[in-house]
């Protein structure tokens, strides 16, 4: 037996054929999804326009199009305390042991 693990979105994107042979064990409570993250060193004015082409892209069709197709929802503006519940998971540890290799 094999087994592995996933997001729920991919899992509901996938082929019917393939889902129908596998087994949900275990589900973990919904998280903050990704991020596109800016360096603090790129210029504030620089970040306002990113972040202003990206809500702009996810409202043309076009763009909507898109995103609906890889699963994604619209882009959104946040801010750096959204992400206190993935902070949380204590998973940033794997950084240092990437770097040590």
């Amino acid at each position: 037996m094999a087994g592995g693990g996933g997001v729920k979105r991919t899992f509901k994107t996938m082929d019917k054929e393939v889902t129908k042979q596998l087994r949900v064990l275990w589900e973990t409570p919904g998280y903050t999804p990704h991020a596109v993250a800016i360096h603090p060193r790129v210029p504030v004015g620089v970040r306002e326009e990113l972040m202003i082409k990206f809500i702009q892209f996810s409202a043309i069709q076009a763009g909507s199009m898109l995103l609906q197709g890889l699963g994604f929802n619209p882009f959104e503006a946040a801010k750096s305390s959204d992400w206190n519940d993935v902070r949380a998971l204590g998973v940033g540890g794997f950084l240092s042991a990437l770097r040590d290799q």
